[in-house]
């Protein structure tokens, strides 16, 4: 039965990622310009808060109208509480549809809980995230609301 749960298991955690970001293909978008420079830091910020389990953190990162509909404990409860263990996460590529609309691929390195006494199982996913800027300062908007952080890209 142990060779027919690591799949089930493995098929549940991806669906339990599913949530905030895009799925659209991403293309770097050429020019590096210190707007992406910015960008690019705030994307590993944020990824820097989940991988440390401070999604406390990480919720300043969330774009304001996100934000109006969920409180910062909400998020970070669900966030800190996920049966997966991000540990690693860089930006590979980013497109942008304008100088105020960008599209990050993130590629994801996380180990899962496996049943049955197993060690952690290691994965890899690539997340595309949409990031928007409000005010003059890069936020993730999540492709809808009451979603969690990643989406089987």
């Amino acid at each position: 039965m142990h060779k027919f749960m690591k799949p089930v298991v493995f098929a549940s955690i991806l669906a339990a990622l599913g949530g905030c970001a895009t799925t659209g293909p991403a293309n770097s978008g050429g020019k590096a310009t210190k707007a992406a420079s910015a960008l690019e830091e705030r994307v590993a910020q944020r990824w820097e808060f989940l991988i440390a389990h401070k999604a406390e953190s990480a919720y300043d990162f969330l774009t304001p109208g996100f934000r109006a509909t969920k409180t910062r404990e909400v998020y970070a409860f669900e966030m800190n509480n996920r049966p997966v263990t991000w540990t690693g996460a860089s930006v590979t590529e980013k497109e942008c549809d304008d100088e105020d609309s960008c599209t990050v691929s993130v590629s994801m390195r996380f180990t899962v809980p496996v049943h049955g006494g197993s060690p952690n199982t290691p994965g890899f996913s690539v997340a595309h995230e949409k990031w928007i800027k409000v005010s003059g300062k890069w936020y993730y908007l999540p492709d809808q609301i009451g979603s969690s952080v990643l989406k089987k890209g």
